[in-house]
């Protein structure tokens, strides 16, 4: 409704891109990696670029406030507190779980900036609920064939793998 061509395109790139890096992370053993945490990482800063240079082009921010970015809000700060005072008691593991945050909070506003038509928010549930459900279908079998190894390959240590996860609580 009354959108152009480009942000059109400009929002559909962005929706891809989210969804791309929503399915990325669990199936990158749940993203907790070096390798899966920076591709995270660039990827999220990425999308929020493309995000940055729509509203450049746009020449107004096109802004959509979500009750969401509250509790997040005061989180950040309590982050920030943390890491920029003497109150942790290991300070690279809290810069880099805030690093973290960071990478969360975009890619939550991201979603919010993103899925804000009817169309989208239905694309948008229908592939992540797809998603889930293939990824649920997935574990079952991995874990009826060859319990113990992620992905048929590479052997847990510790734990007790359900797809692409070593505790099953993070399943």
């Amino acid at each position: 409704p009354g959108r152009s061509v480009a942000d059109y395109a400009f929002d559909h790139v962005l929706l891809g891109g989210l969804l791309v890096l929503l399915m990325f992370a669990p199936l990158a053993f749940g993203a907790v990696e070096e390798w899966s945490l920076f591709v995270l990482r660039v990827g999220a800063a990425g999308l929020i670029s493309i995000w940055m240079l729509q509203q450049v082009l746009r020449a107004e921010v096109d802004l959509v406030v979500s009750p969401l970015f509250i509790p997040c809000a005061v989180y950040g700060f309590l982050l920030v507190l943390q890491s920029t005072l003497p109150l942790s008691a290991y300070r690279h593991a809290t810069v880099d779980e805030s690093l973290n945050y960071c990478v969360y909070g975009i890619v939550l506003f991201l979603a919010v900036q993103t899925v804000r038509y009817d169309a989208d928010a239905k694309l948008f549930a229908t592939v992540i609920s797809t998603f889930g459900f293939l990824l649920a279908c997935f574990a079952v079998v991995q874990n009826l064939s060859e319990p113990g190894v992620l992905y048929w390959v590479r052997k847990a240590v510790g734990g007790a793998v359900f797809g692409p996860y070593v505790n099953r609580n993070h399943y």
